[in-house]
């Protein structure tokens, strides 16, 4: 197929990347009707717009009730704060994820624990959570990543056995169902992400849905500056945060929402098939195996896996000439959690920026003892984000001649 772009041939992706984010005059009447209602913000919460978004969002997910805030990061660290979560309890998180997960417990004075991950989903694996569980344990955040479903029955039934919470991380899993069950409906509290980049979004945002209706209460009154209802005055009932939604977004996600399931999911899925056949014919790569427990799909990025011993060139080679060619793509979009920025760790193994923590753990014990985390993230995975399957089967075959062609010419990247 030619010289590689990144030896100075011509680009295999010729042409305009599907359109993200996805509006049209449907978001504009939404938001000329939150203009013109002229009350803007968040409160008192949920507003007009939000309630009315809540509710849709909540029965799609199947649950009882959802509540909005500022961001996905801040919905974890809510869900925590609303389980009464805080000084040294351990949150039991997989390596391999984005920081969120994590941080949310240490905001809150918790130790986030890391357990590896399922090399076939790369979610959490059930199978090495009870070997983390002491008896400071006090929740574990499964979390859908990719198109993966973490295995929600196994994970729900260890929680219960040992009297431990669950909180969903959905960040990547709007619509998706596994086993019958929406994502955002097995654990205890369960968050979603509207992020830029995610499979909805309003710029920014987040909610948490639950079917427990103190954890509601709880969560209304931490996201509204500590008051319990949508009154006015000055009565803080509890100790809280102002990180309301505004009507803006909310009217945003409702149209978002319709959306995602009549057109995106379905695009994403048809143009995901095409890809997946594609790249298993390509020698060195493949695709995660399919799930049948999965019985909705969605997600936020399909992953390609890359056997660096085949031709003995790096992933992260591979990655640059795919981009070369016109495919924005990712090697180690995460990385374990353990090894990132906030975890430079002291002598004593406690992250040097949480003095709370000098003392308390050893953070120097999970490096090697993730390995799949590791693999995966350093050697395996090219990540592809989901907006790239929302265009033509012909946009999603340009994608896939990309790949051919980095494969089939892979020996410049010996040089």
């Amino acid at each position: 197929m030619g010289k590689l772009a990144i030896t100075g041939g011509k680009k295999a992706y010729q042409g305009k990347f599907p359109g993200w984010p996805v509006w049209d005059k449907k978001e504009e009447k939404a938001l000329l009707e939150a203009l013109h209602k002229t009350d803007w913000g968040g409160y008192p919460p949920p507003n007009t717009i939000t309630k009315r978004f809540c509710a849709k969002f909540a029965k799609k997910h199947d649950s009882q009730y959802c509540f909005t805030n500022a961001s996905g990061t801040v919905a974890l660290m809510l869900a925590l704060k609303a389980l009464d979560i805080g000084w040294e309890d351990e949150v039991i998180v997989p390596a391999l994820t984005f920081v969120a997960t994590a941080s949310c417990a240490l905001y809150l004075d918790a130790i986030p624990v890391f357990v590896d991950v399922n090399p076939d989903t790369l979610c959490i694996d059930p199978d090495k959570i009870e070997a983390a569980i002491t008896r400071k344990t006090k929740a574990i955040i499964p979390v859908h990543l990719g198109a993966h479903a973490a295995e929600m029955d196994k994970i729900m039934a260890i929680a219960k056995k040992h009297n431990i919470y669950v909180v969903e991380d959905c960040a990547h899993a709007h619509g998706m169902k596994y086993k019958g069950k929406s994502a955002g409906a097995y654990g205890d509290i369960n968050c979603f992400s509207f992020q830029s980049s995610k499979v909805m979004t309003a710029g920014e945002g987040g909610a948490c849905t639950t079917n427990e209706e103190s954890y509601y209460d709880k969560l209304v009154a931490l996201t509204n500056a500590g008051r319990k209802g949508p009154r006015e005055g000055t009565k803080f009932d509890t100790f809280g945060w102002a990180l309301r939604m505004t009507e803006f977004q909310s009217a945003i996600l409702e149209v978002g929402l319709d959306r995602l399931f009549k057109v995106q999911m379905p695009t994403k899925q048809k143009n995901y098939k095409y890809f997946q056949k594609r790249i298993a014919g390509i020698p060195a790569l493949n695709t995660l195996p399919d799930d049948k427990n999965i019985t909705r799909k969605s997600g936020y990025g399909f992953i390609a896996m890359y056997d660096e011993g085949e031709f003995g060139v790096p992933r992260d080679k591979v990655v640059a000439a795919l981009n070369a060619e016109g495919v924005p793509c990712f090697g180690a979009f995460y990385e374990p959690v353990y090894n990132v920025g906030i975890f430079p760790l002291a002598q004593d193994g406690s992250p040097l920026t949480l003095r709370q923590l000098r003392g308390k753990v050893d953070y120097r014990k999970f490096r090697g003892a993730c390995p799949v985390s590791e693999n995966v993230a350093y050697h395996e995975t090219i990540w592809v984000l989901h907006r790239m399957f929302l265009g033509t089967e012909k946009q999603t075959a340009l994608m896939c001649d990309a790949f051919e062609k980095v494969i089939e010419n892979i020996a410049e990247l010996k040089k």
